[in-house]
């Protein structure tokens, strides 16, 4: 079907649409229409004549990834976390205010090499301490949570700006965050990274106080392990028992972190003194002044 036959098809098809239509090839001999607007509209048109219509955000994407596998084929309102699963990727959904549901592509899992992994890696889990309470007083002044929240993330990006953490993944908790960075080499321990990754923690405590109201402090939990990585709602996520146990030593930190036996161990390896409070059968509670860089040995 040439150019001329599919746009003369997609118009008699579209015939619904108000405004021009802008005509794109895809894949397989197929053509779709496409008329943007504050609400996408779009035709796909099939070798055999054949047409669907899509609305809404998902009508974005299917230039990009082709026809949705799923059996929904207008997507008119979406709430954050949605996905759905194209030809060639997966359609995530953000419901932004003001702007309506935005879609936007994910690289599709090709095998259970890319869908799924196994890694080795150094886990941080951050939290506000006090934060609910806070909040509840500030809850009459959103501005005010924002500018906490976002303080805390800054502190955070600063600290972790080293090119070395460029491919570490990220996400937030909400008044926190976790941070995991696979470690180089297969199952390989390196006491120089993991030390490293800690001062960045120690770092981010340190300018989160200074930024933060003096009523909250900052946890921080850091653990060692093997992990999964796995796709949840369309997006990389990690499991693991060093995550959960990053998250539950969090919990002791004030202005300090709470670090693994294991990661301990590694630290002291290269010569390093850490001492700190006992965490009986779970690690030392350790300050922030004990990962000013000193030349290799360093002491709380």
């Amino acid at each position: 079907m040439d150019e001329e036959e599919a746009r003369r098809r997609l118009v008699e098809a579209s015939a619904q649409f108000a405004g021009p239509l802008e005509v794109r090839p895809l894949s397989d001999g197929r053509w779709v229409a496409l008329r943007l607007a504050a609400v996408t509209e779009g035709v796909v048109l099939r070798p055999d004549g054949s047409t669907t219509i899509f609305l809404g955000a998902l009508g974005k994407l299917v230039p990009i990834l082709g026809l949705p596998l799923s059996g929904e084929r207008i997507l008119g309102s979406a709430r954050q976390g949605r996905y759905q699963l194209f030809e060639s990727g997966l359609g995530v959904w953000e419901s932004l205010e003001k702007i309506g549901d935005i879609g936007f592509p994910v690289a599709k899992w090709d095998s259970s090499a890319t869908r799924a992994k196994r890694s080795r890696a150094v886990i941080a889990v951050f939290d506000l301490r006090g934060f609910t309470k806070w909040s509840e007083s500030n809850s009459n002044d959103p501005d005010a949570i924002q500018n906490v929240v976002e303080d805390l993330e800054k502190a955070f990006q600063d600290s972790f700006a080293d090119g070395r953490w460029a491919t570490i993944f990220a996400k937030g908790t909400g008044d926190g965050f976790m941070i995991v960075a696979e470690l180089p080499g297969a199952h390989a321990d390196h006491p120089e990274h993991v030390r490293s990754f800690c001062q960045a923690c120690a770092s981010t405590i340190s300018a989160g106080r200074r930024a933060v109201p003096s009523e909250l402090a900052i946890g921080c939990g850091v653990t060692i392990g093997d992990v999964t990585q796995v796709f949840v709602l369309g997006r990389a996520d990690y499991l693991g028992p060093a995550i959960n146990e990053a998250s539950k030593i969090q919990a002791i930190a004030y202005n300090e972190l709470c670090i693994a036996d294991e990661v301990v161990q590694l630290l002291r390896s290269n010569g390093g003194t850490f001492e700190g409070w006992l965490i009986p059968g779970k690690g030392l509670r350790i300050g922030t002044d004990a990962f000013v860089d000193r030349g290799g040995t360093t002491g709380a």
